[in-house]
């Protein structure tokens, strides 16, 4: 946690205000702007919550009658409205005012607070004020619209209010459908309520309402009302705060408002939340993080930049996290609009391709094209599966595209990216190769063809060398190996759904029903099967390789237990999955003509021996799946 700021100077003309005075001045409202993030401090006692309280209390009982808690950054909503952002210190104040509920729900509940008694009086209308608005009633003196924080905030309220015997708690147990922020607020009241009444109390009750007194008058804070959010802004950027620390999302997104114009004000501020509600339904965790869809956005306007200066790069780099704030800070400063180096960019126009491209970014995550809903990318679940996130780049890059040479795309990346993980290649060199690839296809203009797509892809596509290594580490992959497993499960659900999709079986809920791993007591999903029961034998054994392994549907996997293979043709043969069904052969028709065809047209045998299964038939198969695997990584 940040170090305590040192007492401010006689001559600092900011106004300097307790906590109390703080949040009950008249007809004030701090409201926690739309564009901030949402509540993230953590309980326990290496939290920020937890920190902060022990900070309080070892003030409260040490002989210093100041605590300086640093500074909050004000800038009024609207001239006369009294409305004011609270640009920086949301974590802070939001933690304070819970710990003040907490105290007022203990202080009464405790009866600590004595009736006649003139200080204890004083003390009670204090925290009230600071609490709400409006006697007897809940005004919110924070309000916070991110994540619905709101309603949980009155809820904490109504819950401040009640006695322990009236099952206050029922208030903050139904937690099922709040958002990350409401759940982080309730924990915050839970935790803070649960240090006064264990057994091993925060204060003693005999103490708690002098240290409360004394931390509500004598915490004190500098308050910076700024005139304007630009200037409030540019000041938040630079001061040593109390927060969270800025990741370069929070930093570009300081520059963005400080550039933008008063008119641009609102829709911009309206366009970031979007955008942050859009990334919220992406299904994976890194892509809800605007840090990564500004790099995105870094990267691509590198290929947007190609021809617009003689300075602009001609090629696309890697942008780190450390550099992002520069690379666009650079572009956004109006100051800059006559550097060589590169082309400017104003507030407005970078919001809206955030937020298209948040959009872009969602949809794709999902195997799903803005507006083409019936045109799913089911090859892209592949990556979803394994959690690879490196690719977005050059999918957005081609958002720009036609339908169809965007779709030639998509698969491209898709083959792409499955090499990167299942041949091992390095992190390093996949993601120099991205930046490079997205260089190209964002400095297309819109009407380039699948032509100009596969140009591109030439200079990264799969070659036989990297087909060579695949296979030589491929043949090796051992169930035993988590990993290893992991990509054999990867391999034998993808090829799974191709080789179903030729014969027109798909399963209806593909891709992600080819995935799906089998779970105790379940009808649906997969279980690989050992085709020679071997699954005793150790890592390095051939029967723990992809050459003896195949999907089964889990009831006729655990039915059959330890089985000889000869035992299994039956399950093999009746398998809805045609890879599965090869083990066998395929005997009806017309799927028997479309398989062979296929077949043929690899050159690809698959006349398996059930009766003799041994090592040279478990290599044969490990042969057969990297055959079918390569085809499909080939993008014609």
């Amino acid at each position: 946690m940040p170090t305590l700021a040192s007492k401010p100077s006689e001559s600092n003309s900011a106004p300097i205000r307790t906590i109390g005075t703080y949040f009950s001045q008249t007809e004030r409202r701090l409201i926690i702007p739309p564009w901030q993030r949402e509540y993230v401090w953590q309980i326990g006692e290496t939290g920020e919550v937890g920190e902060l309280i022990d900070d309080l209390k070892e003030f409260a009982e040490s002989k210093s009658s100041e605590y300086w808690l640093g500074s909050v950054i004000l800038c009024e909503a609207n001239p006369g409205s009294r409305e004011y952002w609270l640009i920086d210190g949301q974590q802070r104040s939001l933690t304070l005012l819970i710990f003040i509920m907490a105290a007022k729900k203990y202080m009464t509940n405790q009866k600590l607070l004595m009736p006649g008694n003139t200080d204890h009086a004083r003390l009670l209308t204090l925290t009230s004020d600071s609490i709400s608005g409006t006697p007897n009633a809940y005004t919110p003196r924070v309000s916070m619209d991110q994540g619905k924080a709101d309603s949980i905030l009155q809820s904490i309220y109504v819950w401040s209010g009640l006695a322990d015997d009236q099952s206050s708690n029922e208030l903050l147990e139904e937690r099922d459908t709040w958002t990350q922020t409401q759940k982080n607020l309730a924990n915050v009241a839970d935790w803070i309520y649960s240090q006064f009444t264990s057994e091993k109390k925060w204060v003693p009750d005999s103490k708690f309402v002098e240290i409360f007194e004394k931390i509500i008058n004598g915490v004190r804070l500098i308050e910076l009302n700024l005139p304007t959010i630009q200037d409030a802004l540019t000041v938040f950027d630079r001061i040593n705060n109390r927060g969270a620390d800025l990741n370069s999302a929070d930093l570009v997104k300081n520059r963005i408002f400080q550039h933008a114009t008063d008119e641009e004000f609102t829709e911009i501020s309206d366009d970031w939340r979007l955008m942050r509600k859009n990334l919220s339904s992406a299904s994976l965790t890194r892509l809800k993080d605007p840090t990564y869809l500004l790099r995105t956005l870094a990267v691509i306007r590198q290929g947007e930049e190609k021809n617009a200066s003689a300075e602009t790069p001609k090629k696309g780099s890697k942008i780190t996290y450390n550099a992002l704030t520069t690379f666009w800070s650079d572009r956004l400063d109006p100051n800059e609009k006559n550097n060589p180096r590169l082309v400017p960019i104003n507030s407005e126009t970078l919001v809206d391709q955030l937020l298209e491209g948040s959009e872009w970014i969602a949809k794709l995550s999902n195997e799903e094209l803005p507006h083409h809903k019936k045109i799913p990318l089911k090859d892209l679940y592949f990556s979803r599966y394994l959690k690879i996130v490196q690719h977005f780049p050059v999918l957005v890059a081609g958002k720009h595209l036609s339908l169809e040479s965007f779709s030639l795309l998509a698969n491209q990346v898709h083959a792409r990216t499955a090499y990167y993980y299942l041949a091992g290649e390095r992190t390093q060199d996949f993601e120099k190769l991205v930046p490079e690839w997205a260089f190209e296809i964002a400095s297309l203009s819109q009407d380039a063809d699948q032509k100009k797509i596969s140009q591109i892809y030439k200079a990264f596509e799969i070659t036989e060398k990297m087909f060579v290594e695949l296979e030589q580490s491929m043949i090796l992959w051992s169930y035993k190996d988590g990993t290893e497993k992991k990509k054999i499960r990867a391999v034998l659900s993808q090829l799974s759904r191709t080789l179903d999709e030729r014969c027109g079986k798909e399963l209806r809920k593909s891709p992600e029903a080819y995935f799906e791993t089998a779970k105790k007591g379940s009808k649906f999903g997969w279980d690989i099967d050992h085709i020679a029961p071997r699954r005793s034998d150790p890592k390095g054994s051939p029967f723990q390789t992809i050459g003896n392994l195949v999907l089964l549907h889990p009831i006729d996997n655990r039915s059959r237990g330890k089985a000889k293979t000869i035992d299994k043709k039956a399950n093999y043969s009746e398998c809805s999955l045609m890879l599965t069904k090869t083990l066998d052969g395929i005997k009806a028709n017309p799927d028997k003509k479309k398989i062979e065809k296929y077949f043929d047209s690899l050159n690809l045998k698959y006349d398996f021996d059930l009766d003799n299964w041994n090592e040279k038939q478990v290599k044969n198969r490990a042969n057969f799946y990297f055959e079918l695997l390569k085809d499909h990584l080939k993008v014609r």
